[in-house]
């Protein structure tokens, strides 16, 4: 497992006029994020960087600013660079403690410019350092670090592209495992992240969708309105309804973020009543499998 900051490097040169877009879409950084815009059905191509650029693109969120950012975006790159081992080390350790033979020798850490805050696949994990979120405190570039690496340990420990690849998106057997599928990666990233992240108090006072997963599992009433609504959603499945493609996004990865929140926090009371070793075993299971033999921890918040 390393750090690679050479997506942001070269990512600067093309907006300065010094590399061609070919060279930026090309690095293996933009091929992980463009393999994870193909599973949601989006398109990040040279033109889509371009006209980002440019300013006529949302593709990557406020790179026509990007000029005023570089001296802000260099040291947070130096102060990652001063941590690496540390922050390294600690990833490793808190892989390794959730995920049975996790193998991260070979799990590069890209830190590039735009797309998404952080995205995880079987070839490496992202991270888009032009957002204030991590320049606000650069500490969280490694609590982000370590939830896509457990994507990056899901995707080749379950093969999540070809799973997703092969779902019917248009009917409620695929909506349904696109969603357990989701729910089961996400648990395990927004638990793993949140060993160090809740115990060094990082989530604190911030409102970031990321912190705010912490925020909701800790509050036995917000979860309770969470599994109404993750309880609506199965029961909707099981009626043989079909959701559209939007209302499937926006119950996925919208305000309440499902899969995140119940995720973490089913594995929050696994650990209590069934221990870490029911958590390690939890991760080799299939998603169906994780959804349907730990729902009845979530019964406290059915009463």
């Amino acid at each position: 497992m390393q750090f690679d900051a050479s997506a942001a490097r070269l990512f600067r040169s093309y907006a300065t006029g010094q590399a061609p877009v070919e060279d930026l879409v090309a690095h293996p950084a933009y091929v992980v994020a463009r393999q994870h815009a193909a599973l949601l059905g989006r398109t990040l191509d040279a033109n889509l960087v371009a006209e980002a650029v440019a300013g006529e693109a949302d593709a990557f969120p406020d790179s026509d600013t990007l000029q005023s950012r570089w001296e802000a975006i260099d040291r947070l790159l130096d102060t990652v660079d001063d941590r690496a081992t540390d922050w390294i080390a600690d990833c490793t350790t808190q892989l390794t403690h959730v995920i049975p033979g996790a193998e991260t020798g070979d799990l590069p850490l890209y830190l590039g410019i735009g797309y998404e805050t952080g995205i995880g696949l079987a070839d490496g994990a992202y991270l888009d350092v032009a957002r204030p979120f991590y320049r606000e405190n650069p500490a969280r570039v490694r609590y982000v670090a370590l939830h896509e690496s457990t994507h990056v340990c899901y995707d080749r420990r379950h093969d999540l592209q070809a799973t997703m690849a092969a779902l019917d998106l248009d009917e409620p057997t695929g909506q349904r495992r696109f969603f357990e599928t989701l729910l089961h990666t996400e648990a395990y990233a927004v638990y793993t992240a949140g060993i160090p992240w809740r115990a060094d108090d990082g989530v604190a006072d911030v409102d970031h969708p990321m912190c705010c997963d912490y925020h909701a599992v800790a509050d036995d009433s917000w979860v309770h309105d969470l599994v109404d609504q993750y309880d609506s959603l199965r029961e909707s499945f099981d009626r043989g309804e079909t959701l559209s493609h939007e209302a499937l996004m926006r119950r996925t990865f919208g305000g309440l973020r499902l899969p995140y929140r119940i995720g973490c926090a089913l594995l929050d009371r696994v650990e209590s009543e069934h221990g870490m070793a029911a958590v390690r075993d939890g991760f080799a299971m299939d998603a169906v499998s994780f959804c349907e033999k730990f729902d009845t921890v979530l019964d406290r918040y059915r009463q």
